[in-house]
């Protein structure tokens, strides 16, 4: 047996599954557009670099940063990769505020918590 629906009004939001078969698929970086991606990697560059004498391993976080960029362009980006680099970065961003919150921008937007 189907369903029916009716809309008199315009629906608006994510996640909406209409239908009996209904599906959704959460595509993790697909929600950032390239432009805003490319942002938030250039803003934790430069701020690893600017705090490059602070931190245990600056060349260690380009190198995470790198990684993570690299996913994010892949078609289908990975969810554990996605958060493994981002935690790799909260640890390596070692208490530098600046940095951390740098980060913390890149996991919010990508989804992964606060």
């Amino acid at each position: 047996m189907g369903s029916n629906f009716n809309f008199h009004r315009e629906v608006n939001g994510q996640g909406h599954i209409f239908g009996d078969h209904g599906r959704i698929e959460n595509r993790f970086g697909a929600t950032l557009e390239a432009e805003e991606r490319r942002l938030l990697i250039e803003e934790l560059v430069q701020e690893i670099k600017a705090h490059e004498s602070e931190l245990p391993d600056p060349d260690g976080l380009i190198s995470r940063t790198e990684e993570l960029d690299t996913e994010l362009h892949r078609d289908e980006p990975h969810r554990g990769i996605l958060r493994r680099v981002v935690n790799n970065l909260t640890l390596g961003a070692a208490g530098v505020t600046a940095v951390a919150e740098a980060v913390d921008k890149v996991r919010k937007a990508l989804g992964l918590g606060a």
